[in-house]
């Protein structure tokens, strides 16, 4: 597991691979993160307007499904 502000996981597995994330100190507000998860998961397509590396996933057992399942996103 990474945390999330260390310059291990930046240079390492940013953009690079899946990765689990540690992070103790998040500094971002609740209700911002969770309108985030909403609009993904309004539209999981949306977020590769934003970047083309990206991708919305589910993963389910450790199997990742096919597309995005969208009420698993939220």
């Amino acid at each position: 597991m990474f945390e999330l502000f260390s310059e291990d996981f930046s240079q390492k597995i940013w953009a690079k691979q899946a990765a689990e994330l540690s992070i103790s100190n998040i500094p971002f507000h609740e209700g911002d993160v969770l309108d985030a998860l909403r609009q993904y998961a309004q539209n999981p397509s949306k977020l590769l307007a934003f970047n083309s590396k990206s991708e919305a996933v589910t993963v389910i057992n450790g199997v990742r499904s096919p597309h995005p399942i969208p009420n698993f996103l939220f």
